[in-house]
């Protein structure tokens, strides 16, 4: 579907919103012209070159169901995404790819947002448990792959230990957050947290909170401008 169909007030700037921030995934409904609704669809960035095609659009008693098909075609945007136009739009939804991945109600995206003093815009207060259920909806996959190559067996926890100082990700590039510490200050935690003493008190850590000990008695004061 043309952009040019999309672009109302609130649909407008989501778009942006979802082309620069590929940890969106799931669906958004907005209200479309002449009675239309859309389901604006969002495969985030891990589905990066695909294109997305509906195969099949129906509904039941209770829900709106939609099949939909990802295919690798070297698609330029980063966060593919489709609109899906529709009479009716039913309480329920399931957007169901042919890999078996649910966009449908697990994945719905919730308004945390302002869109500014657009005609129209809107605020919705959520509350902390709705705020960190939309965050887990919109991040965990993309979380759970960033920590996928710490699950790796066969490095060693020294190594483990460097990527995770430095922020790697498993393509070994930089997280973003990482860039505001100096790289002379990531080097030296390294070598504090590589030294054999603290690596045998990593070994017996048994829960995370026993990491974070280890780490904030050993960081680096004024570390970060």
């Amino acid at each position: 579907m043309d952009k040019e169909r999309l672009t109302d007030d609130e649909m407008e700037p989501y778009i942006e919103k979802i082309e620069k921030d590929t940890s969106i995934v799931g669906y958004k409904k907005f209200e479309g012209y002449e009675g239309e609704d859309f389901l604006l669809i969002s495969m985030g960035g891990e589905k990066k070159g695909n294109t997305i095609e509906v195969l099949e659009v129906k509904e039941d008693s209770e829900k709106t169901i939609i099949r939909i098909r990802t295919l690798y075609n070297k698609n330029p945007e980063a966060n593919p995404y489709i609109a899906v136009a529709l009479t009716r739009v039913k309480s329920k939804v399931v957007i169901l790819d042919t890999d078996g991945t649910n966009y449908g109600m697990d994945y719905m995206i919730k308004s945390s947002y302002c869109f500014g003093n657009q005609k129209g815009g809107r605020c919705l207060n959520n509350s902390l448990t709705e705020l960190v259920e939309i965050y887990y909806r919109n991040h965990a996959r993309n979380e759970d792959w960033k920590l996928s190559d710490f699950k790796n067996r066969c490095k060693l926890l020294e190594d483990l230990i460097e990527d995770a100082v430095w922020g790697k990700e498993p393509r070994l590039n930089r997280d973003k957050h990482q860039f505001r510490v100096p790289k002379q200050v990531l080097d030296e935690m390294v070598k504090i947290l590589q030294d054999q003493a603290i690596v045998e008190e990593i070994k017996r850590c048994q829960s995370f909170d026993d990491i974070l000990r280890i780490i904030y008695e050993n960081r680096i004061k004024n570390s970060v401008p």
